[in-house]
């Protein structure tokens, strides 16, 4: 009989006439102090707001690169420069790891780029008189392959193949044309004349390789040796490179196969009897591969997860003599010029400041990406 009590209350408790008495009740105390209700609230109101816009910010922060095909194949190459003790990691490297990269078993396809124009001036060009800034990369074959790029316009192959052709995205296409049907419109950069031969999707805002137009290694702005550099990586200059590697690959094996190409390369490996005492049995470079879908939140790389990086040279002889390589006593210091114009800090001459050197060829980001 007790039992039964005790059920039939819990019942009158839980009934729907009890629970609407609760509400009236709780509605009576908010009136009797409006102001203090008003407050409580507001608060309660905010905090929830607060929480589901950070939870937004995480959701998107998650979802960078995810929009690549196979992302979880698809690695960055970086390195770090052990002649400067202090030196981060950069995710940039020699380019002349893209042809090892390709050749080594495992990888499915190895490309590279390089922005167009110095981060900090970008790519100025004409359109109906006025004056518009571009952000624009330059890219080796497979780039468009490996991040599953799609022409809604045009042939996106042809368009970076042709000398006077490039590839654009449809917002920048409405931005500077009016129209995301731009395919033939036609802009004037440095002189020369150049025509939309593809119309790309934009590119997703979490992606840590943001761009607005794309240019081929034939293009009329590449310069000759860029072109060149680019191809070979015989300068040694650094660049953005990506790496996909099949399924099932060994990374370990992969990294190795890239490490060796790094310190076998004489230009890297010619370095002043102080800085070997200084390294040790520390490599001269050492190179890994991170996961792209990671890009974002790579913290060895966070301190120069600015933008995209500034193409650079790593510190060896130049083919040319007098080019301001690390080689040449007199580049400590000065200003080069950037492939298309734009100038960098010179890597120092052999035995200088490794440190200044780590700081100055530091890649500047502009946001992300990338």
């Amino acid at each position: 009989m007790a039992r039964l009590l005790q059920f039939e209350a819990r019942i009158n408790y839980t009934s729907p006439i009890m629970t609407l008495r609760d509400f009236r009740i709780g509605w009576r105390t908010l009136l009797q102090d409006p102001a203090y209700s008003f407050v409580v609230i507001a608060g309660l109101g905010i905090g929830l707001a607060a929480a589901l816009l950070l939870l937004g910010l995480v959701r998107h922060s998650w979802q960078y690169n995810r929009h690549v095909p196979d992302v979880d194949q698809v690695y960055v190459v970086k390195q770090r420069f052990n002649v400067d003790p202090k030196t981060p990691w950069f995710d940039q490297a020699p380019l002349l790891l893209r042809a090892v990269a390709a050749g080594t078993p495992g990888v499915a396809a190895a490309t590279g780029y390089l922005p167009s124009r110095a981060e900090t001036m970008g790519l100025t060009v004409r359109i109906d008189g006025q004056l518009r800034k571009l952000d624009s990369l330059t890219v080796l074959p497979d780039f468009a392959a490996m991040l599953g790029l799609q022409a809604v316009q045009g042939d996106l192959a042809s368009a970076l193949d042709k000398p006077d052709s490039f590839a654009i995205t449809e917002e920048a296409a409405q931005r500077l044309f009016g129209t995301a049907n731009a395919l033939g419109k036609t802009m004037l950069a440095e002189g020369k004349l150049l025509r939309v031969g593809a119309v790309l999707r934009t590119p997703p805002a979490s992606t840590t390789i943001p761009f607005e137009t794309l240019l081929g290694t034939a293009s009329v702005l590449v310069e000759k040796e860029v072109r060149e550099e680019l191809a070979t990586g015989a300068r040694g200059w650094w660049g953005k490179m990506l790496v996909r590697v099949q399924p099932g690959a060994s990374l370990p094996a992969v990294m190795d196969a890239l490490q060796r190409a790094v310190d076998s390369n004489p230009a890297l490996q010619d370095q002043p009897p102080e800085v070997r005492q200084r390294l040790g049995r520390r490599k001269v470079m050492d190179v890994a591969l991170a996961p792209l879908k990671d890009a974002y939140f790579d913290q060895d790389v966070a301190q120069n997860f600015r933008g995209r990086a500034r193409p650079a040279r790593a510190p060896g002889r130049d083919s040319r003599p007098g080019r301001g390589g690390a080689a040449d006593p007199g580049a400590g210091g000065r200003e080069l010029r950037e492939p298309g114009g734009g100038a960098r800090a010179a890597p120092p001459a052999r035995g200088g400041d490794a440190q200044g050197a780590g700081r100055r060829r530091a890649p500047h980001r502009a946001a992300v990406a990338g």
